[in-house]
């Protein structure tokens, strides 16, 4: 067996990805507990140490230095590995960190120094890092003592699909800037639905229906699918503060005045799927337009979008509806996103703090209503 750093650490993704693919897409019934327990160990405990071996590959590309992250040791002369390593690099045209791994007594810098000596290099924004230090606390605990997510499912769900999200828009566009040896693990091959794997060209969906390309599953999860599913998870939490929210809603929903407006106006307000958010679909003749939520799971906030324009953002932490008055784009799904934009563009003057309330929010429904009257009304 022989594996490069990079090759290592796409493997150990693999094995994350496909360990999670077995209970988050199983049927309940399918899996013991026991089962499901131990598929999440794994893909917890395997998804930390791809993300270590990421961060070590992107870290030597970006240092230039292939020492950065090894530690020294006084079990052997530093030097003397070192130069043996550089002979046979050079003597087998390989890379100098595959020939240190060789040495046994050549010890690397841990998941949290990777993250730091990542963090020095990049400008890091906070949910990058609190995803991260979240991940290792998570594998920390399930490893050398115990963890029970039994009351609190959302919680590890939201820690995986984070750290895919984080994966896919800071960790992989930097690892596509890795040499052309990478690119057999990393660039899609999407003709003929194939895709590139660390075992060759396969099929992009396997037997049981499961994307083979890891990099391309952590995509996948950054769909309205998994949107669904955490928020109907993470609804159900109540130290988020969700409630609140969705009792405005349904006062909404139950003011006869409020609903008559709207449907004189064209305005149906609907549930979002089985949970309590708000989906408003504006029509009027041929046209038609939603204004339907996103839910950020780390800064536990809904957006709520308008072709993909922001309208309002009620952080439930503070239960305030941030109203824009402003046409503002909010990055979701599957681009980096900002850390609590709201509060920026709340000081930039491009949106407004309300309370809260019924009233507040039917009148920012109102404005919403009147601007599709103004674009697409008769």
């Amino acid at each position: 067996m022989k594996f490069t750093i990079l090759e290592n650490a796409v493997n150990s993704l693999d094995i994350a990805v496909e360990n999670f693919q077995l209970f988050y897409y199983g049927e309940e019934d399918t899996l013991s507990a026991y089962s499901d327990s131990k598929h999440k160990k794994i893909s917890l405990s395997f998804l930390e140490n791809a993300i270590e071996l990421l961060l070590k590959a992107i870290i030597i590309e970006k240092t230039k230095d292939s020492l950065s992250i090894f530690l020294r040791t006084d079990r052997e002369p530093f030097k003397q590995i070192v130069d043996e390593a550089r002979e046979l690099s050079k003597k087998n045209r390989l890379k100098l960190e595959d020939c240190l791994i060789q040495n046994t007594s050549m010890k690397t810098i841990t998941y949290t120094q990777s993250v730091r000596y990542y963090e020095e290099l990049f400008e890091v924004n906070e949910k990058v890092r609190g995803v991260l230090e979240k991940l290792g606390n998570y594998r920390n605990a399930i490893t050398h003592l115990g963890i029970d997510f039994t009351e609190k499912p959302d919680e590890l769900l939201c820690c995986f699909t984070e750290t895919f999200d984080v994966i896919f828009n800071n960790l992989y566009p930097e690892l596509l800037e890795l040499d052309e040896e990478a690119s057999y693990y990393f660039e899609d091959c999407d003709e003929d639905f194939m895709v590139r794997t660390p075992e060759g060209v396969d099929s992009l969906v396997g037997e049981e229906g499961y994307y083979n390309n890891c990099f391309d599953f952590t995509h996948e999860l950054l769909t309205d699918l998994s949107q669904k599913i955490i928020m109907n998870l993470c609804s159900k939490n109540s130290d988020k503060r969700i409630l609140k929210f969705f009792k405005t809603c349904e006062k909404i929903r139950s003011h006869t005045d409020y609903m008559e407006y709207f449907k004189e106006n064209n305005l149906d307000i609907q549930k979002e799927g089985n949970t309590e958010w708000l989906l408003c679909e504006y029509e009027n003749g041929t046209e038609t337009t939603y204004l339907a939520p996103v839910y950020s799971s780390y800064y536990n906030a809904t957006i709520y979008f308008d072709d993909s324009q922001v309208v309002f953002i009620v952080p439930h932490y503070e239960n305030k509806i941030y109203h824009y008055t402003e046409t503002i784009k909010y990055p979701v799904l599957d681009e980096p996103e900002n850390v609590r934009q709201w509060e920026k563009d709340l000081e930039d003057g491009k949106c407004r703090a309300l309370k809260l309330s019924a009233r507040n929010l039917f009148e920012v429904l109102k404005s919403w209503c009147e601007e599709m009257n103004d674009i697409l009304g008769d």
